[in-house]
């Protein structure tokens, strides 16, 4: 099962001016130190750029910690990540387990923050997930997942009942549209399992 690590951070200068060009310092290093890692995505939020966001595809958990304990190559990494953060700007990370790979690029992918609602269940979660939520998703979408928190890990305080639930579509036009017509259906299937926290919308990158 893959690990997905979401990070979302105040964005530089540079990275608002040119993201890619601004985290290839970063993809070099991954590329040719972080065994493991399954894809790279970045971005900047459609309607607030001065936050940015990477989405990280890692084999395991182990992978990930594994980079982060090198210690010949973490500080490195991690100097070329912050050049990506305004200056005294935040970087918050979470992971998430994932049942699918999430490898295509869409034009707008929307990440649905949630917390698992008082005596729900993530076996619960994922059950309505896969047999009410996605045979809606399905039509529309161009990418769907459903992220639990993992609650271990190089996170500072990681959180497992933090839901992460990211969808692709083709165009902003098209997503409002779904919105208005089918998501109440996609709402009343989550109300007694998962607390909305936020919505945000980002234009990916994808570098690997």
């Amino acid at each position: 099962m893959p690990v997905f690590e979401y990070c979302a951070f105040d964005a530089s200068q540079g990275y608002k001016l040119d993201p890619s060009s601004a985290v290839r310092p970063v993809v070099e290093i991954m590329l040719e130190h972080a065994s493991g890692m399954l894809s790279y995505h970045h971005g900047l939020q459609v309607d607030d750029k001065s936050k940015g966001y990477f989405f990280v595809g890692w084999r395991s958990l182990a992978d990930h910690q594994r980079l982060i304990d090198d210690q010949n190559i973490y500080p490195k990494l991690s100097a070329a990540v912050e050049a990506c953060v305004a200056p005294g700007g935040t970087i918050a990370m979470q992971h998430f387990d994932f049942t699918c790979a999430l490898d295509r690029v869409t034009n707008v992918t929307e990440f649905g923050l949630y917390t698992l609602a008082a005596g729900g269940t993530k076996r619960e979660l994922q059950k309505v997930w896969d047999t009410e939520i996605v045979p809606i998703l399905r039509n529309s979408v161009a990418e769907e997942g459903l992220g639990i928190g993992v609650d271990e890990g190089p996170s500072p305080r990681p959180n497992a009942n933090a839901v992460l639930m990211p969808l692709g579509w083709s165009s902003e036009e098209e997503r409002q549209d779904f919105k208005l017509m089918k998501w109440p259906v996609v709402q009343n299937a989550l109300r007694d399992l998962a607390v909305f926290n936020a919505e945000v919308c980002v234009h990916l990158i994808r570098e690997i």
